[in-house]
């Protein structure tokens, strides 16, 4: 496979879908509606366990490919933002993913909600960061800017 270098999974699924290339890894918010609609097949899911809004499709490991790779989203601010206002955000982000209609979205974007602290999320960070630096490495990748 050849990585083509995308600004964003929009661009990916519409090439996807137009043909452009055969296919991609995302983030199956990107193409769970077209896979829904029948523009896209999605093969398989990164996670340990199927997605809730995808139970239909397996999980890389049950199609016989023995790797799990899961991706999150965060909320950054800039630097030096005032503890106050860090928890006032945290706070808010963490009552709206109490929401049963938030909850809700997310899973029918074939997300999971899941809420981590400041603190918890640089640990996440920097856990995937040490996951994947062996293998980067050993994948003779180099960072062209």
């Amino acid at each position: 496979m050849t990585h083509v270098a995308y600004r964003g999974g929009a661009p990916a699924a519409q090439d996807l879908i137009g043909g452009q290339v055969p296919l991609m890894v995302d983030t199956a918010s990107e193409t769970i509606e077209h896979h829904r609609a029948g523009k896209v097949r999605i093969l398989a899911v990164t996670g340990e366990q199927r997605s809730r809004a995808l139970p239909e499709v397996p999980t890389l490991k049950e199609a016989g490919i023995n790797v799990t790779a899961d991706a999150f989203f965060g909320l950054y601010g800039p630097p030096g933002m005032s503890p106050e206002v860090v928890a006032r955000i945290d706070k808010a982000v963490a009552d709206a993913l109490r929401m049963p209609d938030v909850q809700d979205r997310i899973y029918a974007l074939g997300l999971v909600p899941a809420h981590a602290g400041p603190a918890e999320l640089a640990a996440i960070q920097a856990a995937h960061l040490k996951r994947w630096e062996m293998p980067i490495k050993n994948s003779g990748f180099k960072a062209e800017f």
